[in-house]
């Protein structure tokens, strides 16, 4: 994982908490999903007004938040984006495309 990325996470693979939740798939505040978020421009800024984060394992439920506020930012943090996978039987790294 690249830990605290910046720029777009737009339909990558990222590791997020949020601080209000425990996650049931892995009983923590933390969570791997796809991440998806549709945002709006308010002035200079750019607001959330949908984050979903969807489970590429269909036993497990997706997260949507919406009308996303500015609070939000303080509970809910992307960590990490997936850019690697660790093969333990040809004990190789496979790269994602990002």
């Amino acid at each position: 994982f690249q830990y605290n990325p910046a720029g777009s996470r737009n339909g990558q693979t990222v590791l997020v908490q949020h601080k209000g939740i425990k996650f049931p798939d892995t009983k923590t505040s933390q969570t791997i999903k796809l991440y998806f978020s549709e945002k709006s421009e308010d002035g200079d800024l750019w607001k959330h007004n949908k984050i979903v984060l969807k489970s590429r394992n269909r036993e497990y439920e997706d997260f949507t938040f919406e009308d996303v506020s500015s609070d939000f930012d303080s509970e809910f943090k992307v960590a990490g984006l997936l850019v690697g996978m660790y093969d333990t039987e040809s004990k190789s790294i496979s790269r994602v495309k990002l």
